[in-house]
Order: structure tokens, then sequence, then C-alpha cells
């Protein structure tokens, strides 16, 4: 029963994990945008590779750091 348990446990840690790493990307974007003075979206869709490079390592960065305190909290 103890692994049962933990199987549980584990899977509500990912799912958390899942949806703060998906609220931390949103939040992250939002604040990219604010601190620039353009549209990330707009710009990548023009063609912008350094903004998309730009915004690829920021979520990159994000799902790491997100994924790290979740795993440190995992059985």
């Amino acid at each position: 029963m103890h692994i049962i348990e933990n199987l549980i446990i584990n899977f509500v840690y990912a799912a958390f994990g899942i949806l703060m790493t998906l609220a931390a990307m949103y939040y992250g974007t939002i604040l990219l945008d604010k601190m620039t003075d353009f549209d990330t979206s707009d710009q990548i869709k023009a063609g912008n590779t350094a903004a998309g490079i730009v915004y690829g390592c920021l979520l990159i960065g994000i799902s790491i750091a997100v994924g790290q305190v979740v795993a440190a909290g995992l059985n």
C-alpha cells in the first residue's frame, strides 16, 4: 500500500508542477513584453529570429527552474 500512496502523491506533484510551469510561462511572457518596448509575439510573426531565440530561452529557463522545484518535492 505504501507504493500506491507514493505513486498518487508523485502524480499529484507532477500535475501541480505542470500547472505551475504553464502559469510561470504565461506570466513570464507577460513580464517579457512589459520589459521590452515591443510585442514579442508580433516580432516573432514578423520573422525576428532574435526575439524568437529570447522567447524560447525564457520558456526553457522557466521550465527548468520549475521542474527542479517540483523534482525536489517528489518522494
